[in-house]
């Protein structure tokens, strides 16, 4: 029975009544009884970022498995699990026991890695990874998002941030719906390049500094941002005379287009180039002033 309400619950979840799918999935998680009970939950609470209750069904998945099958696959579920709640230890003990019986595996032998790291080996960690890449040669650009953190320490910040964010593989309006020509990274004066906000406020406020960078090569950049929450964004995004877009209908197509993330590996930046300083700064208003020149004022964003 509870199979048949999940597309309920991601229909939920799809239409942002978060909420309703969390009720919905913890009626549901009284009455579960079988491994897929928990199972079907377990997916849902994932994909509705209730976390807790995504790692209480794979452990109830867990103590319910009884063939050497079910419990080998029931702990990838469970050390996923503890990975997402930040507990890279117990992950760990469930990583070695299906190890122990596969050696090869590759899902659990790059969890092992990430766990360790976690756990501040890097070394260790790192070696595991770069050992993956000669055994599957055709898996290294994968592979590379383990090792973003090692080139970024060693101060390769485009590199790290390419191995972090990897080729962009999404789907979105630029790529999908107006089939635009994602940028190639050569500094074209006098073009005009669209800025995909990628959905994230904090994003926004983070990385709209670099169309200063665009524009002193003589670029034109535009930020795409759309929801339901940004006016007030866009705003003081304006008033630092930065250019938005909020509809698709306005955009030239000829033009090409980036994800906002990538900015600084596009721009091939170092690390002394990320911060020149303020760049948003409060309305001229006397209700503003501060005489204090320690008083600070933060963003606190919170996401998904």
């Amino acid at each position: 029975m509870i199979e048949y309400v999940k597309p309920v619950i991601m229909d939920l979840i799809n239409c942002d009544e978060r909420q309703k799918a969390w009720d919905l999935i913890d009626f549901y998680l009284s009455h579960a009884k079988t491994i897929q009970d928990y199972d079907t939950l377990g997916y849902a609470a994932l994909k509705a970022d209730k976390r807790n209750t995504y790692l209480q069904c794979a452990e109830a998945t867990y103590a319910l498995a009884s063939t050497p099958e079910q419990i080998y696959n029931t702990r990838i579920n469970l050390y996923k699990a503890y990975n997402m709640m930040n507990q890279p230890e117990k992950a760990l003990f469930y990583v070695d026991q299906n190890l122990s019986i596969n050696p090869n595996d590759f899902d659990a032998l790059c969890q092992k890695s990430a766990n360790i790291s976690l756990m501040g080996d890097r070394e260790t960690a790192e070696k595991i990874i770069f050992e993956l890449m000669k055994k599957y040669p055709e898996k290294t650009s994968d592979l590379e998002v383990m090792l973003c953190g090692k080139y970024l320490r060693e101060g390769q910040l485009k590199k790290g941030m390419q191995a972090f964010l990897g080729k962009y593989k999404g789907k979105g309006v630029f790529k999908d719906t107006l089939r635009m020509k994602l940028w190639d990274g050569i500094i074209r004066p006098g073009k005009t390049i669209y800025v995909d906000g990628e959905g994230g406020i904090g994003d926004e406020i983070i990385n709209i500094r670099f169309f200063d960078h665009l524009k002193r090569v003589g670029m034109r950049p535009i930020l795409y941002s759309v929801g339901k929450y940004r006016k007030d964004t866009d705003d003081i995004f304006r008033r630092h005379e930065y250019e938005i877009v909020n509809d698709t209908y306005s955009i030239d197509t000829r033009c090409s287009w980036v994800p906002m993330m990538s900015l600084p590996a596009y721009l091939d930046l170092t690390e002394d180039d990320l911060w020149k300083g303020t760049y948003l700064k409060p309305l001229k208003n006397p209700k503003n002033v501060i005489e204090s020149n320690k008083f600070k004022i933060g963003i606190k964003c919170s996401g998904n």
